[in-house]
C-alpha cells in the first residue's frame, strides 16, 4: 500500500506534527505515558539512592580518618571529601577529564551524579521507547490506515517526534527523583541551587537520548513483534558502547579510529559537560546523528506492505 504521493515540505511538516500529536495523545490514554514516566523516575531514584550511599560511605571513611563522629545523613562533610582529594578523584573516574572536575566540584553532588547516571542509563531506556513506536500497529496491520493518510516518513518522523516529546517530559519528572533525595535525607543541599542545576541538565540528557531514540525506532519498523524490536535496540546500543571504547583503545592513529566515535553519540558524550551553553554545539550533532539512525527505519517501512 504506497499512500499519497510525497507532499510538499510545508504539508510534510504539518503531517509530522500531526502524527506525533496524534501519537503523544494516544500513550496519554493508553497510560503508556505514565508508566514511561515511571520507570525513568524509579532508575533515577534508584541512582540517587545509590550515590547517596556511595558519599556516605566515603563520608564514613573521612570521620574515621579525622577521628570525629559519624553522621548518618550525609552532606555534611563535603567540603571535607573535596579539600581531601576524595571526591576529586571519584569525579576524574566520571568523567574522564581533568579539566571538568574543578566545575564538578562547584556543582551539587546529586546533579552531578544523576547526569552521569543518565549518561549511562538513559540510552538503554530511550532504546526501549523506540522500539514501541511502530511494531504493535505493525502487527495488528492498524498503521495502514493512518498510512492512507500521509507518506512513511511522515509517519517515521511523527512517532519518533511524539516519542522525543514524552521523553523530555519523563527526564523533567525524573529530576524530582535527586532532588528529593538530596533536599529530605541528605544535609547542607541548597534547594534553589540544587533545583536550577537539575534543570539545566534535563535538555543535555534529552538530546543525548535522541540517538538512541532513533535506534529503537529503526528496529520497530523491522519486527512486528515488540519484545524483538527491544531486544535488538538493545543489542545496537550495547555494540555502541563496545566500538567506541574499541575505537579509543585500539584506534589510535588509524582512520577507523577517528571516524567510529564521530558517527557514534558517545564520541561527543564529553560536550556534554562543562559550564555555559556550549554543549548546544554537541546537541546539534545528536540531533543529527538521530535523523541518520533513523532513516534506515524508514527506508524498511517505505518498502514494507502494509
Amino acid at each position: 500500500m504506497g499512500g499519497h504521493p510525497a507532499p510538499g515540505p510545508v504539508e510534510s511538516l504539518t503531517d509530522t506534527w500531526l502524527v506525533a500529536r496524534f501519537h503523544l495523545a494516544r500513550a496519554v490514554r493508553s497510560r503508556s505515558a505514565l508508566n514511561l514516566c515511571a520507570l525513568f523516575a524509579l532508575t533515577a531514584a534508584g541512582s540517587a539512592i545509590a550515590f547517596r550511599q556511595i558519599l556516605k560511605a566515603m563520608e564514613n571513611m573521612a570521620s574515621k580518618s579525622l577521628g570525629v563522629p559519624e553522621t548518618d545523613t550525609p552532606g555534611a562533610m563535603f567540603e571535607t571529601l573535596r579539600l581531601q582529594g576524595d571526591l576529586l578523584s571519584m569525579l576524574e573516574a566520571m568523567m574522564g577529564s581533568t579539566e571538568l572536575v574543578e566545575w564538578a566540584l562547584a556543582t551539587p553532588y546529586m546533579t552531578i551524579t544523576w547526569a552521569w547516571g543518565g549518561l549511562g542509563l538513559v540510552p538503554f531506556l530511550a532504546a526501549a521507547v523506540g522500539a514501541d513506536a511502530v511494531s504493535p500497529d505493525l502487527a495488528g496491520r492498524t498503521i495502514r490506515f493512518e498510512a492512507l493518510r500521509t507518506g512513511r516518513l511522515e509517519l517515521v518522523s511523527g512517532r519518533f517526534l511524539g516519542l522525543a516529546l514524552l521523553v523530555l517530559v519523563a527526564i523533567t519528572l525524573s529530576a524530582l527523583a535527586p532532588f528529593c533525595v538530596a533536599i529530605f535525607w541528605m544535609v547542607e543541599q541548597p534547594a534553589g541551587a540544587q533545583l536550577a542545576t537539575l534543570m539545566q541538565f534535563v535538555p543535555r540528557l534529552w538530546f543525548w537520548s535522541l540517538p538512541f531514540l532513533a535506534i529503537g525506532v529503526s528496529c520497530s519498523c523491522l519486527f512486528t513483534n515488540v519484545n524483538w524490536a527491544r531486544l535488538i535496540s538493545g543489542v545496537f546500543v550495547v555494540a555502541t558502547w563496545v566500538l567506541w571504547r574499541l575505537a579509543e583503545h585500539y584506534g589510535e592513529g588509524a582512520a577507523w579510529g577517528d571516524l567510529v566515535p564521530m558517527i557514534l553519540p558517545q564520541g561527543w558524550v564529553l560536550g556534554m559537560w562543562g559550564p555555559g551553553v556550549g554543549w548546544l554545539t554537541v546537541g546539534v550533532v545528536l540531533a543529527a546523528l538521530s535523523a541518520a539512525y533513523g532513516v534506515p527505519g524508514y527506508l524498511l517501512l517505505e518498502r514494507r506492505d502494509l
